[in-house]
């Protein structure tokens, strides 16, 4: 019979695989380690990364039985003593999600975890993130053998979620599942406490069909709370659609004196167009030093694009103090 492993001796373990390549022993006592009886957290975290950067496959039925073992009771004080803060359920739903690994019936498990942890004055729901990758994992297997329509109702659900870290990725399953659009335009219409988690459904709504919906996001670069106008240029750049740039810009005149013109300015760069590129290099020459560093600050998405650096460096030029920047920056 095996010895049964301390968590001393598991923890040296992992330290031992670390140093070494995925063969077919590595393997073997990676899985003794994903299921050794009553690990601790961190070292099924330690193993599932491990899994992940090897890409091993092979173990997703013991990465899922790990976290299953992990798993939080109705009580909840077994998985709080071992996996205080759901490291390792993390690790492991990461990795299976990454992988697309088509475990259905464990991600409607984990979309159903919750877990508190006692802090000052009450305690911390830290399963959030745990529920938030079982949606990915949802729309990914398309619910599995429980059929879309029950999966896409669960991710509603989670998109009301009282964690914010779970409303996120509620709106980015959403944002991966045909015919959604309609949820994540009424939740963009009611608004978040999180402006985190409208950012992620305005991204979630460019992804289904950027042409369709660029207008509805960009029509938030008009609202009064600059929280969201944020959250709506960011997702407008990140989208990298031409068409983002006229609302943009003209956002940007509108709000050139309010702190939310620096983010404005790294939307625009984010666009990554030849059009976007323009038009920032053209504002350098006639704006004041400061203003031109808040430029060249948005500007740093280029460094590598040794075309686009020497342009950069050609409009900063004609100022001293702006070339000075240019050089602080970028050199």
């Amino acid at each position: 019979m095996a010895k049964r492993l301390t968590t001393e001796d598991q923890l040296a373990l992992l330290r031992q695989l670390r140093t070494g390549e995925s063969t077919p022993q590595t393997l073997a006592d990676l899985e003794r380690l994903l299921r050794t009886p009553r690990a601790h957290g961190i070292v099924i975290k330690g193993a599932a990364e491990l899994a992940h950067k090897w890409q091993a496959r092979a173990l997703i039925p013991a990465l899922v039985a790990a976290a299953e073992v992990l798993a939080p009771d109705l009580l909840g004080v077994e998985a709080q003593k071992r996996d205080p803060g759901c490291e390792g359920k993390e690790a492991i739903l990461r990795a299976l999600v990454d992988w697309e690994a088509d475990v259905s019936e464990f991600y409607w498990k984990a979309a159903l975890w919750r877990q508190h942890a006692p802090i000052m004055n009450g305690s911390k729901d830290v399963a959030a993130e745990c529920r938030g990758l079982a949606a990915l994992g949802l729309a990914q297997t398309r619910g599995g053998s429980a059929g879309p329509d029950a999966a896409v109702m669960l991710l509603v659900d989670l998109l009301a979620d009282e964690e914010a870290a779970t409303r996120v990725r509620a709106a980015q399953a959403l944002g991966m599942w045909p015919g959604a659009a309609p949820v994540l335009r009424l939740k963009a219409h009611l608004g978040d406490e999180e402006a985190q988690v409208t950012g992620e459904v305005f991204a979630a709504l460019l992804r289904h069909d950027a042409r369709v919906q660029l207008a509805f996001v960009a029509g938030f670069l008009d609202h009064e709370d600059t929280r969201l106008v944020e959250a709506a240029a960011l997702a407008l750049g990140e989208s990298r659609q031409p068409q983002a740039l006229p609302p943009l810009t003209a956002a940007f005149g509108r709000l050139a004196r309010d702190p939310v013109h620096t983010s404005l300015l790294m939307a625009i760069a984010l666009l990554r167009q030849e059009e976007s590129l323009a038009w920032l290099l053209a504002q350098i020459p006639a704006a004041r030093p400061a203003a031109a560093r808040e430029i060249l600050e948005a500007l740093r998405l280029y460094r590598g694009d040794e075309k686009a650096m020497a342009r950069i460096a050609q409009a900063a030029g004609g100022h001293s103090e702006i070339a000075r920047a240019f050089d602080e920056m970028f050199t």
